[in-house]
């Protein structure tokens, strides 16, 4: 995120945000969970092929692609993900040809609650349940900014990573700056783990990593 707290600086437009380096890290923090979860419409915005290539991960140890959708929409066909798991409201047909580079696609029907303006939510406890039914037993979710609300807001973390550029946008989209935290009445802690400057080079911006463990 930028210093005022910006995810993008236009909802639903990609903003390059975040050094190289930084994109380094990120491929790492993925190369450890088993899943990467991204809201709809970050994947058919931002295209994303959520695997850590630029780790060196090997193929066996590459996390699957995790699309959380309550609204039906279809992703493009130039999607790259290679292998999907499709988490919706409810249940939809895929044409074949809808997305070319998925070799391996599994859909699961997660049940809805709520609303988030005029859109269903899905279940998140259900999702990560059948989840982890399948397979998926740590999850990163990397976004967009309703999607990380939503899951703090549910309490459902157990480590936060954040990102800070040394950046400012004059019109920012900030999702997360009046979440609600589970637990805020209580003063729950987090505990920070490590804090990472990306190293200097020149004409390269100096990011600032923070990740923080939950203790409660």
């Amino acid at each position: 995120m930028t210093l005022n707290g910006a995810l993008a600086a236009k909802q639903g437009s990609p903003s390059a945000i975040s050094s190289s380096d930084s994109l380094i890290l990120t491929h790492g923090l993925r190369s450890v969970h088993d899943g990467v979860l991204v809201g709809v419409d970050t994947a058919i915005a931002d295209d994303p092929r959520l695997n850590a290539r630029l780790w060196r991960c090997p193929a066996k140890r590459q996390p699957v692609a995790v699309v959380m959708d309550s609204t039906g929409k279809k992703l493009p066909r130039s999607s790259r993900m290679k292998r999907l798991i499709h988490l919706v409201g409810s249940p939809t047909r895929r044409d074949p040809a809808e997305t070319d580079a998925v070799e391996e696609y599994t859909q699961i029907v997660v049940p809805t609650v709520g609303s988030w303006g005029s859109r269903r939510q899905l279940d998140l406890q259900a999702a990560l349940e059948q989840l982890r039914a399948s397979g998926v037993t740590s999850l990163m979710v990397e976004g967009g900014g309703n999607v990380l609300r939503s899951f703090l807001e549910a309490g459902l973390y157990d480590s936060i990573v954040v990102t800070v550029a040394p950046k400012i946008f004059a019109k920012p989209f900030c999702p997360l700056s009046d979440v609600v935290w589970e637990g805020a009445k209580q003063s729950e802690s987090l505990l920070l783990r490590k804090c990472i400057r990306c190293p200097s080079r020149r004409n390269k911006q100096r990011d600032v990593t923070l990740m923080l463990k939950r203790l409660s």
